[in-house]
């Protein structure tokens, strides 16, 4: 109801560009944050987009009778029955990634499947070969240098505008609630993650690397910061980890490592923030959009990966 009271109506959008080699055109309703998103993932060349009015939140599902190749609501999971009637997919605008810790960490990879099992022993022993290490801080004077040369770089040069980035204020309360990660290099502080322990699982929100330098991401410093999480978990005595909010398209870097690592995407009932998505006529650019693009939706079970 929170959401209908801030969004009793909807920006309407038409987007059109070229996406897997052909033209799609896509009449979005927007929340505020769904556009930007949604725009990026449909048409990562860009694409020409024309506002058309707007609509009532509560009629926005009636969209799927307009002509497009995809319909996509900025939605609330309340409203799931409406859209689900009218052939929309419910799509959770972040998930967060679980991963058990049943046993060390070491030895949780050893049981991984072939292929993500030679990956991730790879890209450790690439880290463990560029000089990478850690520690673990609860020093305050560390969390400014944390927030500002870490976090927020990191955010704006991997995200760009579709970076969310929270308040100074909002993370440190996240800081002092249990440590620091701080991942250095031949010494250097290179990045660092925050963790804390909730309910004996540890939660790792906040992730930065000094200068959002995408050259010692690459080299290893994203890669390591799991593995090293997972390690103080095992030794905190923590059940679990989540890993922190991640797209749900399968599409997602992010989203692609972390399943590798056997992560599970459960069901939260506090995540509401939802988009709809519907192919009235499942036309061929739109067809060949969902087969390439496989996400995970919201059903009354919970969550599942939806491929046609």
């Amino acid at each position: 109801m929170l959401f209908l009271a801030r969004h009793p109506m909807l920006d309407l959008y038409t987007v059109e560009g070229e996406t897997d080699g052909s033209s799609l055109t896509m009449l979005v309703a927007d929340d505020g944050s769904t556009l930007p998103y949604i725009s990026s993932v449909v048409f990562p060349s860009g694409a020409v987009i024309r506002r058309k009015g707007s609509i009532c939140a509560l009629k926005a599902h009636c969209l799927i009778d307009r002509k497009a190749d995809l319909i996509v609501v900025g939605a609330n999971r309340l409203l799931l029955r409406n859209y689900a009637r009218r052939g929309f997919h419910l799509i959770p605008k972040w998930i967060n990634p679980y991963l058990p810790l049943t046993d060390h960490p070491d030895a949780l990879i050893d049981k991984l499947d072939k292929s993500p099992k030679r990956d991730i022993t790879r890209n450790l022993k690439k880290a463990e070969a560029n000089g990478f290490d850690y520690e673990v801080t609860a020093d305050p004077a560390w969390f400014d240098n944390f927030y500002n040369d870490m976090y927020v770089p990191y955010a704006q040069k991997r995200y760009g505008e579709l970076a969310q980035i929270d308040s100074y204020e909002r993370v440190k309360q996240a800081y002092t609630k249990g440590a620091g990660i701080i991942v250095k290099q031949h010494g250097k502080h290179v990045g660092g993650t925050i963790v804390y322990a909730q309910r004996n699982v540890m939660r790792n929100p906040y992730v930065g690397i000094s200068d959002g330098d995408e050259t010692v991401a690459r080299e290893g410093a994203s890669r390591v910061l799991y593995y090293y999480a997972m390690l103080l978990a095992h030794s905190w005595g923590c059940e679990g980890v989540n890993f922190g909010s991640t797209r749900p398209f399968l599409s997602d870097g992010v989203l692609k490592y972390k399943l590798k690592w056997g992560m599970q995407v459960r069901h939260d009932e506090l995540s509401t923030a939802v988009f709809a998505l519907a192919a009235p006529g499942l036309t061929k650019p739109a067809q060949k959009f969902l087969e390439t693009n496989p996400f995970f939706r919201l059903t009354k079970q919970g969550y599942e990966i939806f491929k046609p």
